[in-house]
């Protein structure tokens, strides 16, 4: 069965630095399922809603899963895929699955590179298993799954297809919008033209939300040093360069 083994803070819609309309899309995509058991029973549909969400590492996939979880008061269950787990105790756990949950499966990707590569401490858990339990004849009624992946293009075709994942979402590198709103959260006491000059001198870096939250920290309370040590921050980008690390596997 499932423990409880943390609880975490919630986290605000207002402190998730995504594009608006992107969180808007999934909150309402969340409603409407939460909304429509009857007409899935209608339609005879399996009642069901699969996300993926892939993208580079520190961009908001984490923070996106607690925000729908503070949002809807949902909890959060995650299982350890390790040597003990088995077919029929993961068909087990999903009938144990407390209400109100969202099964969150991690790096869904590095699931089956271990079984391929004889990794001695592969999982046991079989690739059918689980498209039969994200849309098969073992799906759980009412399931939510979140499935994360920083590399999208090692997924088997079988797990990407419509109809098993029904909203993917990308997460990339942080977009001026999600810089301004991060800005004016830590620096809520300097003016826009402090803000347009600090935004000059970071313009055409590739970064996500976390690398630029690490460098606010540094200087959220020492604001004046912001640009005087930006090249601190073009360092940082530098070092965590994901267009050179792709595929993880290659």
């Amino acid at each position: 069965g499932f423990d409880k083994t943390n609880t975490i803070k919630q986290k605000k819609e207002s402190t998730l630095y995504l594009p608006k309309k992107e969180i808007k899309n999934l909150l309402d995509d969340f409603q409407y399922f939460l909304d429509n058991e009857k007409l899935y029973n209608f339609l005879d549909i399996n009642y069901k809603r699969c996300y993926l969400f892939e993208g580079i590492w520190g961009s908001g996939k984490t923070s996106t899963i607690r925000m729908l979880a503070t949002k809807f008061k949902y909890n959060i269950s995650i299982i350890s895929f390790d040597t003990s787990l088995t077919d029929t105790k993961f068909f087990d756990c999903l009938r144990e699955l407390p209400k109100k949950s969202i099964l969150v499966l991690e790096d869904i990707d590095c699931l089956f590179q271990e079984r391929k590569k004889n990794d001695d401490n592969k999982n046991m858990i079989s690739f059918s298993s689980i498209l039969n339990a994200l849309d098969g004849m073992m799906t759980k009624h009412g399931l939510i799954t979140i499935m994360t992946t920083n590399y999208e293009c090692n997924l088997d075709i079988a797990l990407k297809r419509p109809g098993r994942i029904d909203k993917q979402m990308h997460f990339g590198f942080a977009k001026e919008g999600q810089v301004k709103a991060m800005y004016q959260k830590f620096f809520k006491n300097n003016t826009k033209e402090e803000y347009k000059e600090f935004y000059k001198q970071i313009k055409g870096l590739n970064f996500t939300t976390a690398m630029i939250q690490q460098y606010f920290m540094w200087y959220m309370f020492k604001p004046h040093e912001l640009i005087e040590n930006i090249a601190e921050f073009k360092d940082i980008c530098t070092k965590h360069n994901y267009d050179k690390k792709l595929d993880l596997y290659l």
